[in-house]
Parts: structure tokens; C-alpha cells; sequence
């Protein structure tokens, strides 16, 4: 008896302990230094607890919807005039394994966040000043409908020759 406890104890002393809290998944990373192969293990980690080699990481990926933000200083509208505002995108994961397995831990800095601001850009360089703080119209690139609009245009030049 005394000897299976020992030798237990001397199995849990050898393992990784994952335990993800909810709305999280964890991605083990097995990297085995003898035998087996390594990668990405096909099942996360749900909310619980597992035990894994010494050898293998675990990424912690949280799957509630993610708010990401950036500050846009002195983006150029469609008729020349330098605005900064705030831009916020809402991402949520669907498919952890893949993520990290596709795109790594850090998968919105280094894939997602200069295509954002990109994207941002163009929107605003397509939009006149006298349409930028109308809320509607970001809704609207938003939800990728059209975004140079002509009669705003000549709105807004209506307006600033009055």
C-alpha cells in the first residue's frame, strides 16, 4: 500500500495540471521530449480540471465576445480633413484549437488588428467631416453597407460656403 501511494505521488509529480475557468478553453501543446510526436492537441480543455505531461503547454483561450480597441490619430477624410477618434471591434472565438493552431496565442496583434485599422481608414477616407460624427453612418460601415455617399458631399460643401 505504502508502496502504490508513492508511486502515485511520483506519477502526479511528473504532469501539468490544467484547469480553465468558464468561458475559457485551454489548447494543449504537446511537445514531448522522447517519444510521440508533438503539436496541437485536437480537443481543448473545457471548464474542469485534466492532467497532461510535464513537456506539454497549455494556451488559455477566452471565448466570451473580446472588445478590441485602437485610437486613430489624424485619419484623412474624403475631403482633407485630419480627425482622430476611437475604434472598436467586437471578436468573439469560436473554434479555439484551430485559432491557436492556425494563428498562435497572440492571434489579434500579429493577424487581425492593422487589417482593423485598414479597414477603419478607408471607411473614414471615403466619408466627408460633415459625415464623420454621424454615429448612423459608422453603424452603417459596420454592418458593410456602402460608404461614399455624393450628396453628402454636397451637403457638406453647401454648408461651409453658407
Amino acid at each position: 500500500m505504502k508502496y502504490l501511494m508513492m508511486l502515485s505521488a511520483l506519477g502526479l509529480v511528473g504532469c501539468s495540471v490544467y484547469s480553465p475557468d468558464a468561458g475559457h478553453e485551454i489548447v494543449l501543446i504537446e511537445k514531448p521530449w522522447i517519444f510521440g510526436h508533438g503539436g496541437v492537441d485536437s480537443d481543448p480543455v473545457k471548464p474542469g480540471r485534466t492532467f497532461a505531461a510535464i513537456t506539454t503547454e497549455g494556451v488559455d483561450v477566452y471565448m466570451q465576445p473580446q472588445k478590441f480597441d485602437t485610437e486613430m490619430h489624424d485619419t484623412m477624410t474624403s475631403d482633407g480633413v485630419p480627425i482622430s477618434f476611437h475604434a472598436i471591434v467586437v471578436l468573439q472565438v469560436t473554434d479555439s484549437v484551430v485559432l491557436i493552431k492556425n494563428f498562435g496565442p497572440n492571434w489579434y496583434q500579429n493577424n487581425l488588428e492593422e487589417q482593423f485599422k485598414t479597414m477603419v481608414r478607408q471607411a473614414v477616407d471615403g466619408l466627408g467631416c460633415c459625415r464623420c460624427g454621424d454615429s448612423r453612418r459608422f453603424e452603417g460601415i459596420h454592418q458593410g453597407k456602402g460608404i461614399a455617399d455624393p450628396a453628402c458631399h454636397d451637403d457638406c460643401r453647401a454648408s461651409q460656403s453658407a
